[in-house]
């Protein structure tokens, strides 16, 4: 029996030999090949040289050739089945080599091995034997390829050439199912591990991202040592230049892993026999990482999940997979159905009849409360509506913790600097000072590596191609969402069409914001500028086909169900057969994160997507302000950070620092200002600050401030439009013609709380300060408690002044902002008087004598800026100023009011912030109130010694416009009460409910007063 090279170079019918064409190949090269001991790639050389002598000879020799290039395949098919007899030998090994360099002829070879295996029954459902010989065969040659993928780092030159091998392999539909077994005898365990060591998992793993940072989320401990960036592994040595070079290197590398790996999966879901697979795989996959999103897991040493690179990666990829839809009038998108999250907690078997891959969805918490009556599924979802689940389910498993990864490393070298700032200052002052260098050296190396981490990290996370495909799917997001807010159920079962029906892809005119019109953006949004690749287009084709043949199925017309409705603010209340139950939070999460994520590292992006922004602007306008359309308060508080982000700085204080070139911003600051409704916005954001108020968490409190840091620069930007300072006048007097209606009007709701948080934030800051000069003199000084511990309490109080600082700057600016629009509602009875207590008693701790207490070491350090605050201040004092009611009440403040307080504060702010018109202004007014003071000192002598029932029980003062509380029956003055119902509406005196509807006026009394009054004037006369 000869062997097999033998069998390849003898023809039993003495026809033709290697050489029998008459052409001798030259002697060395022949004896090389024949010399080879690799067996499989003597098969592919023996096949080629068959290959190439095919089309030189005769005819009739031509079936001995072609017999040839069998007995190689057969052959190499014998070797697969029987490799792990060959102990000298890797078939699978040897095979993968011929694929990887053999070019087409080795993918020729390839498919020759397979016709040989049986793989044409296989492939027609002839034969189960037949594809279990074929797994039989190919599955160890991916066994090498996974093999091989093991720890590859992105820019392994293996790395590429196996990628495009398994693209390749995946477009051959025989070798696609091979690859869907392959993954399925992986993964049979379900485990999370199983998945990321898998095939798919491992092309999917490499990063630039350091590994333990793929871990967990959580703050790193300075005495962590981190490990040095491959990519960055000495940042502060390298130049802005370099830094940037290295980003567009691994960008570079990032889109290219992406692009590849998303082309496998796109073939995989474009054949038929291997889509379901796919996406069970996918959905198991995701499934299992659930656990990621809880924090318990994230820190459990026990647990072990897929690492924050390989779940990256995916979700770079299935974001990729969303581009033939992630535009705002794409045909395909009204095709989705937000029925698939229940759909997911269905038993198995109705799973997989109605063609849903993933699970656990049903537990995700919906915009709104689902009711208890399940409502009717439709016989199959599409893959549109699948890819986009598992797109955004992706992203919440990774995209926050690694957002959180970023702020924690950021801050993290923030502590970094302080401690080695201490180090040093130790170091000088200790007598032991090579250790203190020591200290030094190791703080130096920390912050390398974690300057490098962060460095690695923010270009994995900021990948370009990455963020745009995940902005346009938070645009397919914020178009679906708005649509169910519309009212997309009412028509399921209509044709939209009519005057109202924004065409499919097309846009509408625009419309007087009055009347309630939808404006669309005037630039092109198809997906921002990036034109689909052809296997792109091919895969939005075969969505297309999906949905045609559905539409068959069902016996609905094809252009059924395909429009957009028109949006219309304000909306329509939810009816009771809204989707929005169905439409998960998970989304709006992700938008949050992306958008702000976007925003904050990456505005040049926002600046190119400006034309997408009128429809975020809608989502927000939709739910922001509304509780009856997403009921989860801190949600709808997050959305204001997705505002803010999708704007340009407001003003000089929100700007990037210097050394940073300035983003560019004009696109951004037009989509705003041109904004078809911008009542809709201004009074969502009004509704959400108001009412994070009272959300009902325990820590409500706190939160609230964090919540309305990013409306403050919104708000001032808001007054400063034109095309808003419209809605501010109809919201200005709407509260004064309902100054004393139950509720009370939105924009006096706002103020009041305005109001009170400047209050409350400025005092905390005050105390924190004078707290921290004494702890700076106790640190300097001999004291029991030991050195670190004093520095540890002065840092704590440090930040929590710093804090308030920042917060109480935030506040005084926007009310000095916001108080030109709104004078007529500050200078009103109800409020002036709470207007002017806060002023002046602010301006004693800053131009008075109480500033002394507040002269700690570094104002920088801890964000005070005394010289703002002075401004803000006085600014707020001249746009009330031009009231004579307002500036004659600024005198009556008895506790605080000095008109030497007011000359200092002039002085200093002449000093401190030269502004000869704002000085010039103030004077004046102190002048006015000055006059005033005085006139007012001769009237209030008619005053005194009034009858205690004629003054006000809670604050002592005469009453000019007495009530009677109805329950308490206790008379007040009518100011006194209304101020009091906008912060507690109860009854002062015995807490029952209270509104400025219930009391009534106390006219015999009034009339005493009066007359009182009339009497004491006449005597002074």
């Amino acid at each position: 029996m000869p062997s097999p090279k033998e069998q390849l170079v003898w023809v039993d019918d003495g026809g033709v030999s290697e050489g029998g064409t008459g052409r001798r190949i030259g002697m060395h090269a022949a004896e090389e090949e024949a010399a080879e001991r690799a067996a499989v790639l003597y098969l592919f050389s023996s096949f080629v040289r068959a290959q190439n002598e095919a089309s030189h000879v005769p005819h009739s020799l031509l079936n001995c050739v072609e017999r040839c290039q069998k007995v190689c395949a057969v052959q190499a098919g014998t070797m697969l089945l029987t490799s792990g007899l060959l102990t000298d030998q890797s078939p699978p090994r040897q095979l993968l080599q011929v694929l990887l360099t053999g070019g087409a002829k080795g993918w020729d070879f390839m498919m020759a091995v397979l016709d040989t295996l049986g793989a044409g029954e296989a492939q027609s459902g002839g034969g189960t034997q037949d594809a279990e010989v074929v797994n039989e065969a190919l599955i160890p040659v991916l066994d090498v390829v996974v093999e091989d993928l093991q720890d590859l780092r992105l820019e392994h030159p293996q790395l590429e050439p196996l990628l495009e091998l398994l693209l390749t392999w995946s477009r051959k539909p025989i070798l696609a199912q091979v690859l869907m077994e392959h993954l399925g005898r992986s993964t049979l365990s379900g485990s999370a591990s199983s998945f990321s060591s898998s095939l798919l998992g491992l092309a999917l793993s490499p990063s630039a991202i350091p590994s333990p940072l793929s871990l967990s989320p959580s703050a790193f401990p300075l005495s962590l040592t981190l490990p040095h960036s491959e990519y960055f592994p000495h940042p502060t040595h390298l130049s802005p230049l370099e830094v940037q070079a290295q980003k567009s290197r691994v960008h570079q590398l990032i889109s290219r892993l992406h692009g590849r790996v998303s082309a496998i999966l796109r073939s995989l879901l474009q054949n038929q026999t291997t889509r379901g697979r796919l996406l069970t795989w996918l959905g198991n996959f995701l499934h299992a990482n659930g656990p990621h999103r809880t924090l318990w897991a994230s820190q459990s040493p026990v647990v072990v999940l897929s690492p924050d690179t390989c779940l990256l990666n995916l979700a770079g990829v299935l974001v990729r997979l969303c581009r033939p839809f992630s535009e705002p009038g794409c045909h395909l998108l009204p095709t989705f159905d937000p029925l698939y999250c229940l759909a997911t907690g269905l038993p198995l078997e109705e799973r997989q009849q109605k063609g849903v891959h993933m699970k656990g969805l049903d537990k995700e918490t919906p915009f709104l409360p689902r009711g208890t009556v399940s409502p009717d599924f439709p016989p199959s979802f599409n893959m549109l509506t699948e890819v986009f689940h598992m797109a955004q389910f992706s992203l919440g498993l990774v995209l926050h913790r690694l957002i959180a990864s970023l702020l924690n490393l950021y801050r993290d070298l923030q502590r970094l600097r302080v401690a080695w700032q201490q180090a040093q200052g130790d170091s000088s002052g200790s007598s032991f000072g090579s250790m203190g260098n020591h200290a030094e050296g190791r703080l130096k190396e920390r912050f390398q590596s974690a300057l490098g981490a962060w460095l690695a990290l923010e270009a994995s996370v900021m990948e370009p191609h990455f963020v745009q495909n995940t902005i346009g799917l938070q645009l397919a997001t914020a178009t679906l969402g708005v649509q169910l807010a519309v009212g997309w159920e009412r028509r399921r079962d209509d044709v939209v069409g009519g005057p109202d029906a924004t065409p499919i892809g097309g846009k509408v005119g625009k419309k007087n914001d009055q009347e309630g019109r939808e404006e669309a953006p005037k630039t092109d949004t198809k997906n921002h500028g990036c034109e689909l690749g052809e296997e792109e287009e091919g895969f939005q084709k075969d969505m297309e086909r999906e949905l045609h043949a559905q539409d068959a199925l069902s016996g609905i017309g094809v252009k059924t169900n395909r429009e957009f409705v028109c949006v219309r603010f304000p909306l329509l209340p939810v009816s009771h057969s809204s989707m929005l139950p169905y439409f998960l939070e998970l989304f709006a999460d992700n938008l949050v994160d992306c958008l702000v994520m976007a925003g904050r590292f990456s505005p040049e992006t926002m600046e190119q997507s400006s034309a997408c922004l009128p429809y975020f602007f809608n989502f927000i306008c939709a739910f922001m302000g509304s509780p009856d359309r997403m009921s989860n308060p801190h949600l709808r508080a997050r959305l204001a950070e997705v505002l803010e982000a999708l704007l340009p700085p407001a003003d000089p204080m929100d700007s990037e620092p210097a050394t940073a070139p300035p983003a560019p911003s004009f696109a951004r600051a037009r989509a705003f200002s041109q904004f078809a409704h911008p009542a809709a916005l201004t009074r969502a954001l009004l509704l959400v600050f108001v009412d994070i108020e009272f959300t009902g968490d325990p820590h409500q409190f706190e939160q609230k401030f964090n919540y309305r840091r990013p409306m403050y620069p919104i708000l001032r930007r808001m007054w400063d439009t034109a095309s808003y300072q419209c809605t501010v006048t109809d919201l200005v007097n709407n509260a004064m013609e309902q100054m004393e209606a139950a509720p009370a009007p939105l924009l006096l709701r706002f103020l009041n709380i305005l109001l009170n948080d400047a209050t409350f934030l400025l005092d905390e800051a005050i105390q924190y300060l004078s707290q921290i000069k004494v702890r700076q003199q106790e640190v300097e000084g001999e004291s029991e408690v030991p050195a670190g511990e004093r520095r540890s309490s002065l840092q704590q109080l440090i930040q929590l002044a710093r804090f308030h600082n920042v917060m109480a700057l935030e506040t005084l600016h926007t009310l000095a902002c916001l108080t030109p629009g709104v004078r007529m509602i500050l200078v009103h009875p109800i409020m002036s008087d709470r207007v002017i207590a806060m002023l002046n008693h602010f301006l004693q701790h800053l131009a008075g004598p109480r500033a002394r207490h507040l002269k700690v070491r570094d104002f920088a350090e801890l964000e005070f800026k005394p010289q703002d605050l002075l401004r803000y201040i006085i600014s707020t004092y001249v746009g009330l100023g031009e009231d004579d009611s307002f500036c004659a009440a600024v005198s009556r403040d008895e506790r605080s009011y000095s008109h030497q307080l007011l000359l200092r504060a002039a002085k200093a702010l002449e000093r401190v912030r030269p502004d000869p018109a704002l000085n010039a202004s103030f004077l004046e007014f102190v002048h006015r109130v000055q006059m005033l003071a005085e006139q007012q000192e001769k009237e209030s002598e008619c005053c005194a010694d009034s009858p205690d029932d004629f003054l006000d029980p809670i604050l002592s003062t005469l009453m000019l416009d007495p009530v009677i509380l109805p329950s308490s029956r206790v008379s007040v003055d009518r100011a006194t009460i209304a101020r009091h119902l906008l912060s507690d509406p109860t009854d002062p005196f015995n807490r029952t409910p209270l509104s400025m509807e219930q009391v009534k006026p106390d006219s015999e009394l009034k009339q005493r007063i009066e007359s009182w009054l009339h009497d004491r004037k006449m005597k002074n006369k």
